[in-house]
């Protein structure tokens, strides 16, 4: 349950004691408590940029089916050690998981659009991580420094292959199809 701030410097945000939303509570600007789960509340339709950043203690987070994107660097730096985004997200913004070195699974879903500039980038304990078949923009450096296969030779990454914009190869290598892609420059390294 949000409440809304009564002083008249901050009239234009609600709080739920865990974090600072927006006056309509539509957007989740920063992140203040220190808890290791936290459930974003229903009606929440964007995390802002860097909402999250640097947490230092939250390892888990439940998103709302009423999330549909995800702000620049919103998680970037976070303790996270996995994320599910539900059906509505349509956008993962420049950013928004950089060196979250502790996340080890991202369950991507059907619908989404586009996956930003860095938005995985360092993600180097990234084991599992499924591209949609919706997927039309993967960004450059997107993958960066995540690895493409797990110790045991299995793909940490993987595309749908309904997927018709991208593939990754036997080798891990990531392409847009009809051209090589960016996204994972220096990504494909299985140590």
């Amino acid at each position: 349950m949000l409440s809304e701030s009564n002083n008249t410097s901050t009239q234009n945000v609600a709080s739920d004691g865990y974090a600072v939303f927006g006056h309509d509570g539509q957007e989740l600007m920063r992140f203040t408590a220190n808890v290791s789960s936290y459930r974003v509340p229903y009606g929440c339709k964007r995390i802002a940029a860097k909402a999250f950043a640097y947490s230092p203690l939250l390892q888990s987070i439940e998103l709302p089916e009423t999330l549909e994107s995800i702000g620049e660097k919103a998680f970037a730096s976070s303790e996270l050690r996995s994320i599910v985004l539900p059906n509505s997200v349509r956008s993962i913004g420049k950013g928004a998981f950089l060196r979250s070195r502790k996340l080890r699974r991202a369950q991507l879903n059907e619908g989404l659009v586009e996956i930003c500039d860095d938005a995985f980038k360092d993600c180097n304990h990234l084991k599992g991580l499924d591209i949609p078949s919706t997927v039309r923009y993967l960004g450059k450096n997107a993958l960066r420094g995540c690895k493409m296969q797990t110790e045991d030779g299995r793909a940490a990454i993987r595309m749908s292959p309904d997927n018709r914009n991208y593939f990754i190869d036997d080798c891990g290598v990531l392409y847009r199809k009809g051209a090589r892609s960016d996204a994972n420059q220096g990504a494909g390294s299985t140590s």
